[in-house]
């Protein structure tokens, strides 16, 4: 049986609002009862440590349990009751900056907006990309506590699959022994067959259509300008965070495919395009300030010229590059400064593709910079098309992740999701290449 540990602080006079979270708990038990699903979820509350304040014993026990023992920390503020003191809040603020790492939610009143306590409580949990919602009354905040535990519990029990990840690393080990492997076999072959027939045999390639296998990367070259793809197994994951459009499911991608390594250049955008329409200019900055539609037409022009199939990816194929590996809230990391461009450190402005750290595969730049757009019209998440979904068969907009350096870190979180009209230009917003391995899937071409 797995047991889950879970930290609610908030006022005694909150009472109400605590409670709510042992009767959500004890239904969900129930719940993942009768699917065979055991689990065992502890809930400590305020009213265990009566004499938190006078009993210096209890203050430790109370702030231990917070730093080492909970995997949930939630609070709830309301300034018109009352609310979490400094001390639980910069404990758990603490914990969550040690490896252990809890995840953090903050449940506050819509009025307590403009409470400067409550201002400093959320920009520091948003800062290391931890939740913060607000609520209007009992009902609303009841809700938002269901998907809140939802949300957190499946993720404890839908882990990224050791053995699957322990299959994945050996596939990848497999796949560098067998490349160098080649490697040393087609140098011997060259020594036996001579220098200059090889050298010429080089020459006659067509330098669009050059590609140099290293590993589980390709590297691409058209117009004189190279580009990274990254190859990215078929597999299975978790899509979806706890939003009412975007419930968690699973998904099976069932194809290998290749993923660029950074967004689209400005440089490889200029190699075939007549007019570049981003607001910042530079080779190494991502292409900017594109409609859905003039990606499209980009897409259009570099598979004229290379004879290739490149495409945007599927939603699902873009959220599960981003997590693939050890999944965090962020592509490559559970902390936003460490692998994204966003609001907090990009002096609003774009920076150069590759300039933070990649995700476990190699990809950059997944979460912030600029936004990606993605092939999917928006639209809630289909439960029920769980391979290889395609999104919607209509609608008025288009799907664009990853978040981007004008926006919070939250909106650069794996699972956030955004929209816009596909013909609408914004300076944040740009793309990511996709190629199947094998054979195209016609369905994926959607205009």
């Amino acid at each position: 049986m797995q047991t889950i540990k879970i930290f609610v602080a908030g006022s005694k006079r909150l009472s109400d609002e605590r409670a709510l979270f042992r009767v959500i708990a004890s239904e969900l038990q129930s719940e993942y009862s009768k699917i065979g699903k055991n689990i065992n979820i502890q809930i400590e509350t305020f009213e265990t440590f009566d004499s938190f304040f006078s009993d210096s014993r209890k203050q430790e026990a109370y702030n231990e349990f917070i730093k080492k023992e909970a995997d949930i920390v939630y609070f709830i503020l309301d300034s018109e009751i009352g609310g979490v003191t400094e001390e639980e809040f910069n404990t758990a603020y603490s914990s969550f900056s040690s490896r252990r790492r809890p995840k953090i939610c903050v449940f506050s009143k819509k009025s307590d907006k403009d409470n400067d306590e409550i201002k400093k409580v959320r920009e520091k949990i948003t800062l290391i990309g931890q939740y913060y919602n607000e609520y209007t009354d009992s009902n609303d905040l009841k809700s938002r506590i269901e998907k809140s535990l939802h949300f957190f519990i499946n993720r404890a029990l839908h882990p990224k699959n050791s053995i699957r990840s322990t299959l994945q690393k050996f596939i990848l080990a497999a796949i560098a022994v067998a490349a160098v492997l080649f490697l040393l076999l087609y140098v011997a072959g060259r020594e036996k067959s001579g220098n200059g027939k090889g050298k010429d045999t080089d020459k006659s390639l067509e330098e669009d259509s050059l590609k140099t296998e290293k590993q589980n990367t390709i590297e691409c070259i058209v117009n004189g300008v190279s580009f990274r793809m990254i190859e990215v197994p078929a597999g299975s994951f978790v899509m979806g965070g706890h939003d009412e459009d975007a419930r968690m499911h699973d998904v099976t991608i069932s194809d290998t495919f290749y993923i660029g390594s950074t967004e689209v250049t400005q440089e490889l955008w200029n190699a075939l395009m007549p007019k570049n329409p981003s607001i910042f200019p530079g080779d190494s900055l991502p292409a900017s300030n594109l409609s859905w539609n003039d990606c499209m037409q980009f897409i259009d022009s570099l598979n004229a010229k290379t004879g290739e199939h490149y495409r945007m990816p599927t939603e699902a194929e873009w959220e599960y590059a981003a997590q693939f590996g050890e999944k965090h809230l962020y592509s490559g990391h559970a902390l936003p400064n460490e692998v994204s461009w966003f609001i907090g450190n990009s002096d609003e402005h774009v920076h150069a593709v590759g300039t933070k750290k990649p995700n476990a595969i190699g990809v950059h730049d997944m979460s912030g910079n600029v936004w990606e757009w993605c092939s999917d019209y928006y639209g809630e998440y289909n439960a029920n098309d769980s391979q290889d979904p395609q999104g919607p068969r209509q609608g008025s907009f288009r799907v664009r992740r990853g978040g981007s350096y004008m926006d919070n870190s939250r909106c650069c979180q794996i699972t956030f999701r955004s929209r816009n009209t596909p013909d609408s230009r914004r300076k944040n917003q740009g793309l990511r290449l996709v190629k199947e391995k094998h054979q195209p899937k016609q369905a994926n071409s959607k205009k």
